[in-house]
């Protein structure tokens, strides 16, 4: 089982320890919150599911609140890079390497400002020559709005940035690394970074 799972109307009722029709029962009189795949079948997410049986008083075992505590204590990080398999490496490395990490991707500036307001990312590790919105004003934009006051950007870049630009992510104490990139140092970066998010509660 993982948090990520769809839970089916069989699947929550051995769950809770019911029969199908009070799963039915439940979904019709929006006691519980479900979608409809392709097929028309419902299923629950996870959060939905956890949520109800907390309200409901269902039986909550170990495994069930351990998934619990590690999805809400993820630490959001958005990766942004046109280069498609560099995304897919450092992602896979990231993932495998640090597990507190939950991270979305973004190919261009575009996609990538959107992101930023969809997921709220802790970290963002942002390359500066992006298509679209170019990387110094994604960073730009973290710093300046308040509600990515508490993020950490880290760059990633293989050009060599104006002294003007360079200037101004030195003052603001953000971490460059230059391709070709050296993995474990990143790594390592990133691990200190989410050890100082969960210390300090963000």
């Amino acid at each position: 089982m993982n948090s990520n799972k769809r839970f089916s109307i069989k699947d929550i009722a051995n769950i809770c320890n019911i029969t199908e029709d009070e799963v039915l029962y439940y979904i019709k009189n929006d006691f519980l919150k479900t979608k409809k795949d392709d097929n028309g079948f419902f299923y629950a997410e996870f959060n939905e599911l956890y949520n109800f049986m907390k309200t409901r008083n269902y039986y909550i075992n170990k495994k069930l609140k351990d998934l619990h505590r590690d999805k809400i204590n993820k630490i959001n990080c958005l990766l942004i890079d046109d280069d498609r398999d560099l995304n897919k490496v450092l992602k896979k490395l990231l993932e495998v390497n640090i597990k507190t990490l939950k991270i979305s991707e973004a190919f261009d500036g575009y996609d990538a400002i959107r992101k930023l307001y969809d997921v709220k990312p802790k970290i963002v590790i942002v390359d500066l020559d992006l298509p679209g919105i170019n990387g110094f004003n994604i960073c730009e934009k973290i710093i300046t709005d308040k509600i990515f006051e508490k993020s950490q950007i880290i760059v990633i870049s293989g050009i060599e940035l104006p002294e003007e630009k360079a200037k101004k992510i030195e003052e603001y104490n953000i971490p460059v690394f230059k391709k070709p990139l050296i993995y474990d140092h990143i790594i390592e970066k990133v691990k200190e970074v989410c050890e100082k998010i969960c210390s300090t509660h963000l």
